[in-house]
């Protein structure tokens, strides 16, 4: 037999006697899950993640009949979160299996795509050979318990770019909380750097730092925003010198 994965199909329907099938570019697929584990955003999960229209990661061998027989099935999730930033020295704990960057601790899945295309080309990343400075992107989910879990982490070449994006817990008059990280927004200079991203424009078309600081706070909703800042961190704090209000991650 041989091994096959298939990414971002959508499923027909739910399992029934351990079969179900995937709406292929070229049809139906049957999946054969018998053998299979179910996971939902890296985690344990049961055949009920199978519904209609639940776009899945399959992984197995393909029999005789051109059906999966399925070693993982898992429920891919809308990514909410995303850094990008400089890795510091023993950022990966091997122990805990998780992975610290810009101050935000995330865990490792099993599903985690696992990304080098630091010399140029990609290669599979190895955790344990993320070394102080390297460049790093990370993306995933972050649930509603806040445990922060990457769907994909990859090494680039080297830049100094360094972001924090995620739902905002909470805020003050001049503060945000993005992923645990306290985000001050009273080091920004410029007014344009207050940016709806959603629409694309700068907030307001014109006015003050102050002006413009105040309009953008009035659009952050905690527990439904989402914001992209970019700046200097220091543990968990970030002085900022740009925030945007964003959509959601795909």
């Amino acid at each position: 037999m041989t091994c096959t994965e298939f990414h971002s199909l959508f499923a027909a329907g739910a399992v029934s006697g351990n079969i179900f099938t995937l709406n292929g570019p070229n049809g139906g697929v049957t999946v054969k899950t018998a053998s299979a584990v179910f996971l939902k955003g890296g985690s344990a999960a049961t055949s009920a993640i199978v519904t209609a229209g639940a776009r899945l990661e399959v992984e197995g061998s393909l029999d005789a009949s051109g059906a999966i027989v399925a070693t993982k099935v898992s429920i891919e999730l809308d990514k909410n979160f995303r850094l990008e930033g400089n890795a510091a020295a023993g950022a990966f704990n091997a122990t805990a299996n998780t992975l610290r960057l810009n101050g935000v601790t995330v865990n490792i899945a099993a599903t985690t795509r696992l990304e080098d295309s630091s010399s140029g080309s990609n290669t599979a990343l190895s955790l344990s050979g993320i070394a102080a400075d390297d460049h790093l992107q990370i993306s995933g989910i972050v649930d509603a318990a806040g445990t922060v879990t990457a769907s994909e982490v990859k090494r680039t070449k080297p830049s100094s770019l360094t972001f924090i994006k995620g739902p905002v817990t909470q805020k003050t008059a001049t503060t945000l909380t993005i992923l645990g990280i306290n985000v001050d927004t009273s080091s920004i200079t410029q007014a344009s750097n207050f940016v709806d991203e959603r629409t694309g424009i700068k907030i307001p078309g014109s006015g003050t730092v102050a002006q413009a600081q105040a309009a953008f706070f009035a659009l952050v909703t905690p527990g439904s925003s989402s914001v992209k800042a970019k700046g200097t961190i220091i543990g968990t704090a970030m002085a900022a010198s740009e925030v945007e209000l964003e959509q959601s991650l795909q």
